[in-house]
């Protein structure tokens, strides 16, 4: 197979092979310019390969009309009646009505994520925040000291990146979690299922100095349970609690809320765009193919660009019936 090669950079390949019977064997080899043929990935080769988890996610910051709020994260921890297992158990917990949640507790302006409940600690030893009421704020029933399971907690918030380039955002966690960050809150990591402590380094390539949102979803099943939320990246080599004063990440709450209208136009056959106003801060796109309650909102794919003073996103059809929103983070 012969395929030219526009310019150097990084292209995702998928590779298929079966076997019916009998022996078996596979090769994948290259060659080119500056490298004769060589297994791909070869360390004399020229060809470097990576996993789909080693190619850092490009993240876009708030518009110019952000105005960051208070200090510090946005928590609310939720306790169910059933078993949180994995992640869609714990967004759907998050998600659903609070009249039928069995308890609920906040932690608003809380400096850093670092969070314990009998369990062996994480990364960080001192500063360990009780999953508890208190520390937290009981905004239905109570959560006691050492005796939760089957919970989960949602944080966010905006955070002051200072330096573009590859930062790495990390998440210690028993069980398990999922991090979004940026404009159009792209999944940046996931560990979806039950796991002992244990650290996910989530690599980011930041574009530019700004505030970044940011989603943090963790979930516990059984016994003990902790959560922390750390980085490090140009200007911070010593991994530090994402708001840790000595950090140079700041944490911000919610932005003040503007109001804001999503226009949808044909952008091409066989395409919609969509367009909502960059001054309208902390607002993620949002689909789903179900107005009859209950239903499920999720987030769009594509990530938007700026266009004069708009977001734009275009979106392919389908034939699936779809509603689109504007949903504000955070809040």
């Amino acid at each position: 197979m012969v395929v030219q090669i526009a310019e150097p950079g990084l292209y995702p390949y998928s590779l298929s092979y079966f076997e019916r019977g009998g022996g078996a064997e596979v090769e994948f080899y290259a060659s080119g310019p500056g490298q004769a043929s060589q297994l791909v990935g070869s360390p004399s080769g020229t060809l470097l390969v990576y996993q789909d988890a080693d190619i850092p996610t490009t993240i876009v910051p708030e518009g110019p009309g952000f105005v960051p709020g208070l200090a510090g994260h946005r928590v609310e921890f939720r306790r169910s009646s059933s078993g949180v297992t994995n992640l869609s158990a714990a967004i759907l917990l998050l998600n659903q009505s609070t009249n039928t949640v069995p308890a609920i507790a906040t932690d608003h302006g809380v400096a850093t994520i670092n969070y314990v409940d009998d369990a062996s600690d994480g990364v960080f030893t001192s500063g360990n925040r009780l999953i508890a009421t208190p520390p937290m704020t009981a905004v239905k029933s109570t959560f006691s000291t050492g005796a939760e399971d089957n919970f989960a907690m949602r944080s966010g918030g905006y955070l002051y990146i200072p330096t573009n380039g590859l930062w790495h955002f990390c998440v210690n966690s028993d069980d398990g979690f999922q991090l979004r960050m940026g404009l159009g809150s792209p999944v940046i990591g996931s560990f979806p299922t039950l796991r002992p402590p244990t650290t996910t380094t989530n690599r980011v390539l930041v574009t530019s100095p700004g505030w970044y949102a940011y989603e943090l979803i963790f979930f516990e099943h059984l016994a003990g349970s902790e959560v922390e939320f750390f980085a490090f990246g140009p200007g911070q080599s010593t991994p530090l609690l994402v708001g840790d004063p000595l950090g140079n990440i700041q944490v911000r709450q919610n932005s003040a809320i503007a109001s804001v209208s999503l226009k949808v136009l044909n952008a091409a056959p066989g395409q919609i765009q969509l367009l909502w106003s960059t001054n309208a801060a902390g607002f993620a796109l949002q689909y789903t193919t179900n107005l009859v309650s209950p239903n499920f909102w999720d987030f769009v794919n594509e990530v938007p660009s700026a266009s004069g003073s708009n977001w734009t996103v275009s979106i392919p059809t389908t034939n699936t019936f779809r509603a689109y929103r504007l949903e504000h983070l955070n809040n």
